[in-house]
This record gives structure tokens, C-alpha cells and sequence, in this order.
């Protein structure tokens, strides 16, 4: 269940951060 709860959090950051920042997000995916 943590673990479960983490991945969320981790994607939810994501997103926000795609929405802030698209370009970065995308580097830091393409990395």
C-alpha cells in the first residue's frame, strides 16, 4: 500500500510540473 501511495504522489508532482514546466518535463523524460 506505501509503496502504491508513492507512485501516486511521484505522478501527481509529474503532472503539476509538466503543467508549470512542459519543456522540462519532457527533457527529463526524454533523459
Amino acid at each position: 500500500q506505501s509503496g502504491e501511495l508513492q507512485v501516486l504522489g511521484f505522478t501527481f508532482d509529474d503532472v503539476e510540473r509538466a503543467k508549470l514546466d512542459p519543456i522540462l518535463d519532457f527533457k527529463g523524460k526524454k533523459r
